[in-house]
C-alpha cells in the first residue's frame, strides 16, 4: 500500500496543516521549499507554499494535491483554500477544475456554474467539461464528455464518457473505459478514484441486470476504502449505497440493512451527485420492512430536492410507495407532475414518465395501461436500464393478470428474464410496489421458467433445468420447424420441410422417437409439450411489435447457418431479410454497424451506413474500408 509523506503529515486538522505549512516571514527561497516538498512527496504543503508565495508553480502542484486531498476526504477544506486565490488564478480551466470537483463533494457546485460555463464556452477544459456534463445532465452530455475525452484521456475524462454511453445504452465500452480509469488512477496515486471506478463497475453491472456482479464490485470498492485508508465519504457512502441496492434486488436484505447501518441520516449531504441512491436505498429498505412513513419522508426529499430534469426518475419511488398505501388520487397526481416535466427531459427521463403514468394506469386495472407500459418498456430496453426495464416488464405483466390474459403476462415475463431472474423476493417486491397480485405474479413466473430454451441464432444448443446441451443438426432443424409451427406438424409435413423430396417420413419418425427422449414430443402430429421459447421467434416477435433494438440484441448470427433443409433456408432468409429492412428503417448507425458485422459481406448494410455517418465521424475510414474489401472478394477470381 502506497502511503505518501505528504497524506501522513496532512492528517491533521486543516487549520493546522496551513500552519505547519505556512513560510517563516524571512523566507526568500519559496520555489526551492517547494522543490524539496515535491521531492519528498509532499504535495499538500507544496500546494500551500504555492498558493501564499508562488502562485506561478500551482499548476505544477494542483493535481497531486488535490488527489491527496481527496483520498483524505478534505473537499471543503481544498476548496475553500483555491476559493481564496485571486481570480485571475482560480478560474484557470485546471484550477476551477479542483474547485468544481470539490464543490461537488459536498454538494455545493450549483454556485460554480456560472464560472464553469464561461470557462468552457472559451477553453476546452477536458476535465472539467466532463465532470459539469455529469453533474448537470442534458441532452449534450454524451457530447460533451465526448470532446473532453478527445482531448485528453484521464481517469476523470474516461469515467466520464463511460457514464455517458451507459446512459445511452452502450452496455459494454463503460466496462472497458472503467478499467482503464482504474489503471491510470492507481499509477497516479488517486486512491479516491481507484474506489470511485470500482464503484462505476458496480452500477454499470447494476444497469446490465447482473445484481450479483454489483454487489461483488461494490464489496470491493468498500474493501478498497479500507485498505487504501481513503476518508472519501461521499466514496464510502456511494459504494454503501451501491451495494445496498444491489442486495436489495438479489433478495439479501440483511446485507443491505447492515450496510445502510453504518451510514447515518446526517451523513447524505444533499445535493452531492451521485448520493441519490444512497437516499433512495434507504427509502427502499423501509419499504422492505413496511415502515411506509419513514419511506416517504425520504421519497418526498429527493422529489423535491431533485433538479426538474431528474422529476421521472424520483417520482418512481415516491409514486408506488403512494399506490402501496393505497393513496391512488395522490399517485396519480404525481404521474402527471412527472409525464409532464419528462417530456422536455433526457431520453431516461422520457421513458420514466411514461413508466410512472403506466404504473398508475395498471394499478388502476385501465385497458390503456399497456400501450403506455410497452411504450416506456421500448424505451427503457434502448437505453440498457435492467431494473427499470425489469420494473416495466412486472407492470405490464399485472395489466394483463388485470384483464385475465394469463398467456400473455407469462409471455412478458419470459421475453424479459434476462433482466428478472437474479432478482430475489425482496427485488420483486419492490419494483411490483408490494402489488396485490405480487404473489400470483412470482408464481407465473417461477412456473414459466421450468421450460426450454432453444438458441439456434449462430449455435445450436438447449437449455433446461437440467444444464445446457448441444444439439446435432438434425435435431435442431426439427426444433426449430416444431418452434415455428406450434400446432403441430405430420410426419410427413415435417419430413418434406426438412428434406424436401428426399426420402420418406420414417427417417423422420426415427429421428423424432429418438428425440423424444430428450423432452416431450406429442404423437403425430408433432409439437412441442412443454413450454418453450427460441430466439428466432423472439427476434420475429420483436420485429412484428416494432422493438427492432431488442430484434438486434438477441439476433447472435444466422438460423442454423450450415443448414439446407429447405424451411431451414426460408425462415434464415426471412429473418435476416426482415431484420435487415428494419434496421435500415431505423437510421440507426450504430444499430446497422452492429447487423453489418454479423451479416459480414451484406454490402447494403454498409453502403447505407457510410451514407447517414457525418463525413467527420471517425468511423466513416473503417466503414469505407469495410466496402472496400467485400468489393475487392467479390471481383477476385
Amino acid at each position: 500500500m502506497r502511503v505518501y509523506a505528504t497524506q501522513r503529515h496532512a492528517s491533521a486538522e486543516p487549520a493546522q496543516r496551513a500552519t505547519a505549512a505556512s513560510p517563516p516571514a524571512h523566507s526568500s527561497a519559496p520555489s526551492l521549499i517547494i522543490d524539496s516538498l515535491l521531492g519528498r512527496g509532499m504535495w499538500v504543503q507544496a500546494l500551500e507554499w504555492a498558493c501564499m508565495s508562488a502562485p506561478e508553480r500551482l499548476l505544477e502542484v494542483v493535481d497531486r494535491a488535490g488527489d491527496a486531498l481527496f483520498n483524505l476526504g478534505e473537499h471543503a477544506y481544498f476548496l475553500g483554500r483555491l476559493d481564496a486565490l485571486p481570480n485571475d488564478v482560480r478560474n484557470h480551466a485546471d484550477i476551477l477544475f479542483w474547485r468544481f470537483a470539490a464543490a461537488c463533494a459536498i454538494g455545493q457546485h450549483s454556485t460554480l456554474m456560472p464560472e464553469v460555463v464561461r470557462v468552457l464556452e472559451k477553453d476546452t477544459a477536458p476535465r472539467l467539461r466532463a465532470i459539469a456534463a455529469l453533474a448537470v445532465p442534458s441532452k449534450d452530455t454524451l457530447s460533451e464528455t465526448s470532446k473532453a475525452l478527445s482531448a485528453l484521456e484521464s481517469p476523470v475524462t474516461l469515467r466520464s464518457h463511460g457514464y455517458a454511453l451507459g446512459f445511452h445504452g452502450d452496455r459494454e465500452t463503460p466496462l472497458l473505459m472503467f478499467e482503464e480509469a482504474m489503471r491510470l488512477a492507481d499509477l497516479a496515486g488517486a486512491d479516491h478514484l481507484v474506489v470511485a471506478c470500482g464503484i462505476d463497475i458496480a452500477q454499470m453491472e447494476l444497469t446490465r441486470g447482473r445484481y450479483f456482479e454489483s454487489q461483488g464490485w461494490a464489496r470491493w470498492a468498500l474493501s478498497e476504502v479500507d485498505r487504501r485508508r481513503v476518508r472519501d465519504l461521499p466514496r464510502r457512502l456511494s459504494a454503501i449505497a451501491t451495494l445496498a441496492f444491489a442486495s436489495i434486488l438479489i433478495g439479501d436484505l440483511g446485507t443491505a440493512q447492515e450496510s445502510l447501518a453504518e451510514a447515518s441520516v446526517g451523513d447524505i449531504v444533499a445535493g452531492v451527485p451521485g448520493l441519490e441512491l444512497l437516499t433512495s436505498s434507504k427509502g427502499d429498505l423501509h419499504f422492505l420492512l413496511d415502515e411506509y412513513d419513514a419511506a416517504e419522508k425520504l421519497y418526498r426529499a429527493q422529489f423535491n430536492e431533485a433538479p426538474r430534469g431528474f422529476a421521472a426518475h424520483t417520482a418512481v419511488d415516491l409514486i408506488c410507495l403512494a399506490l402501496a398505501q393505497g393513496k391512488i388520487l395522490e399517485a396519480e397526481k404525481l404521474a402527471g407532475i412527472a409525464y409532464a416535466l419528462s417530456r422536455t427531459g433526457s431520453h431516461q427521463e422520457e421513458a420514466l414518465g411514461l413508466l410512472t403514468r403506466g404504473i398508475v394506469l395498471s394499478w388502476k386495472a385501465s385497458s390503456a395501461a399497456e400501450e403506455v407500459l410497452s411504450e416506456a418498456h421500448r424505451k427503457l430496453a434502448m437505453i440498457g436500464q435492467a431494473f427499470h426495464v425489469a420494473r416495466a416488464a412486472i407492470w405490464i405483466a399485472i395489466s394483463r393478470l388485470n384483464l385475465r390474459d394469463v398467456a400473455g403476462a407469462r409471455s412478458i415475463l419470459l421475453q424479459n428474464r434476462q433482466f428478472l431472474h437474479a432478482l430475489g423476493h425482496t427485488g420483486w417486491k419492490l419494483l411490483a410496489a408490494n402489488h396485490p397480485r405480487l404473489e400470483e405474479l412470482r408464481g407465473l413466473y417461477e412456473a414459466s421458467t421450468n421450460h426450454i430454451q432453444l438458441r439456434l441464432l449462430g449455435s445450436r444448443y438447449m437449455q433446461t433445468q437440467d444444464g445446457q446441451f448441444q444439439l446435432s443438426m438434425r435435431n435442431s432443424e426439427i426444433l426449430a420447424l416444431l418452434a415455428a409451427n406450434p400446432s403441430g406438424l405430420t410426419a410427413e409435413k415435417l419430413h418434406a420441410l426438412q428434406y424436401g423430396d428426399a426420402g420418406d417420413a420414417n427417417r423422420t419418425k426415427v429421428a423424432v422417437s429418438r428425440l423424444r427422449k430428450q423432452l416431450p414430443i406429442s404423437a403425430s402430429p408433432y409439437r412441442l409439450e412443454t413450454l418453450f421459447d427460441a430466439d428466432f421467434i423472439q427476434v420475429l416477435s420483436n420485429l412484428e411489435s416494432g422493438n427492432v433494438q431488442d430484434a438486434l440484441d438477441l439476433y447472435k448470427g444466422p438460423l442454423l447457418a450450415d443448414s439446407d433443409a429447405p424451411e431451414v433456408v426460408r425462415l434464415r432468409w426471412h429473418i435476416e431479410e426482415s431484420l435487415k429492412q428494419a434496421v435500415l428503417r431505423s437510421g440507426d448507425p450504430d444499430a446497422m454497424i452492429e447487423l453489418g458485422t454479423l451479416l459480414e459481406d451484406d454490402i447494403e448494410i454498409w453502403l447505407a451506413v457510410r451514407a447517414i455517418l457525418p463525413q467527420a465521424d471517425f468511423r466513416q475510414a473503417a466503414v469505407t474500408a469495410r466496402i472496400r474489401r467485400i468489393r475487392a472478394e467479390w471481383n477476385s477470381p
